[in-house]
């Protein structure tokens, strides 16, 4: 007998463990194999999420990027209207009657900032040319007239250092005549009461009499004088008073109308950064400068304490960084009316028998801008 024999039993036994240890191994690998699957497909995963996520960061930069060219380029614009504000400005405070015309752009740049009404348009000359002789069938010749018109001109209507100055020389040559006539009078006054008492000794008390009479007429006469110097610096000091109302409501209409108030005021997120909130800031600061308490008088004349009182919460309004936009719409309306027409606004004076009636009402605010009670 053979010593490798083997019996079936042992033969399928070892069959059936070979299997199995094959199978075992097939779903080893299987489960390797999807392992390795799975990290290759979250490797995946993580290389189009960082793919994803540049692209995301790229597209922000460049949305950044557009921000910050178009803020630069609206900065650039409200420098320029600036500029060009203050260039505009400064003609027409220091325009002359025998100023040149202006040219085009001149005349647009005056437009363009709302100062139209001070363009003075001449229309230009129409002329008729010789007569000349054309030939027609119905008569021979038929006379015809050329007619040109030259183009017109546009200027500037005189600015108010003219006008100030104008007003200024009139009123000293006014009292420069004044004066002579009256050192014309005197002189001829003194003259006279000079004849007058050597004739008295001679006729006694009736012409001392008439000597007192004359003396009392030159006193009326000299002081009919003074009261017309009065009258005329009077009227100087109105038209300047006028002319300085005029430009302060113009500031306010120009401070109103600002593109950077909404973002100087309110809630907006860049408030006071964005260069149409300074140069807001700094227009707004102007106006307060312009409507503080020494210049009060070349605006309005005498202020009463509910006028000091008033304006003096407008300012406070103006100055404050944390005012609503409305708010500073509601101060520059009730300033403007009130140069306008010289009385506070009736919105703005408290009904009677209330807290602070009989002057300005008063707003208060917090530390976040928001109006309080007191």
């Amino acid at each position: 007998m053979p010593l490798n024999f083997v019996s079936p039993g042992a033969s399928a036994r070892n069959a059936i463990v070979e299997e199995l240890m094959r199978r075992q191994a097939l779903e080893r690998q299987a489960q390797l194999d999807a392992q390795a699957r799975a990290e290759q497909e979250a490797a995946i995963r993580q290389r189009d999420a960082e793919i994803a996520a540049r692209n995301d960061d790229l597209a922000f930069r460049r949305e950044q990027a557009a921000r910050e060219a178009a803020a630069q380029a609206e900065i650039n614009k409200s420098l320029i209207d600036q500029r060009e504000y203050t260039q505009v400005k400064g003609m027409i405070d220091e325009a002359r009657p025998d100023d040149s015309d202006l040219a085009p752009e001149a005349v647009a740049a005056v437009e363009r900032q709302g100062f139209g009404s001070k363009l003075q348009r001449i229309p230009g000359v129409v002329s008729q040319g010789p007569m000349q002789e054309e030939p027609s069938e119905a008569n021979g010749y038929v006379p015809t007239y050329s007619v040109s018109q030259a183009p017109g001109r546009t200027r500037l209507q005189p600015g108010a250092k003219y006008t100030d100055a104008e007003a200024q020389r009139t009123f000293m040559e006014g009292q420069a005549n004044l004066n002579r006539i009256a050192a014309g009078e005197r002189a001829a006054a003194e003259r006279e009461m000079r004849q007058m008492i050597s004739t008295i000794a001679a006729q006694g008390n009736a012409q001392a009499r008439a000597l007192d009479a004359r003396l009392k007429e030159l006193q009326i006469a000299g002081l009919e004088d003074k009261n017309e110097a009065a009258n005329a610096e009077r009227t100087r000091a109105e038209a300047t008073r006028t002319n300085d109302a005029q430009n302060a409501i113009e500031m306010l209409n120009r401070l109103e109308n600002h593109p950077g108030l909404e973002k100087a005021t309110g809630a907006y997120e860049l408030r006071g950064l964005t260069q149409d909130a300074r140069s807001w800031r700094a227009m707004a600061n102007s106006v307060v400068a312009a409507l503080a308490l020494p210049n009060m008088s070349s605006l309005k004349g005498p202020a009463s304490d509910r006028d000091v009182a008033f304006i003096k919460e407008k300012s406070t309004i103006l100055q404050n960084p944390n005012i609503s936009a409305e708010d500073a719409r509601q101060a520059i309306r009730d300033a403007r009316e009130f140069l306008k027409t010289g009385r506070i606004p009736e919105a703005s004076v408290p009904p009677a028998g209330q807290p602070g009636a009989g002057g300005a009402v008063r707003v208060y605010y917090d530390g976040n801008g928001n109006p309080v009670r007191r």
